[in-house]
């Protein structure tokens, strides 16, 4: 193992990306779509909450894209 640089560490950014959590959250979306066409039932405000979250999590992506 060795030390890291004190330019690595200013590149670490976490574990988790915004594009792993757009990704995320489509896949979720995409979950309860396929439960819905299928058949199940869910809250109305359930697939609305979902959709309302990836938008804002897309939106941050693209605001942290154009920084």
């Amino acid at each position: 193992m060795r030390e890291l640089t004190f330019q690595e560490v200013e590149s670490v950014d976490g574990a988790v990306t915004q594009s792993d959590v757009i990704s995320t959250n489509l896949a979720i979306i995409g979950i309860g779509a396929g439960a819905i066409f299928a058949g199940m039932t869910a809250p109305a405000w359930g697939p609305i909450a979902l959709i309302g979250l990836s938008v804002a999590v897309t939106g941050t992506y693209v605001y942290e894209q154009l920084r």
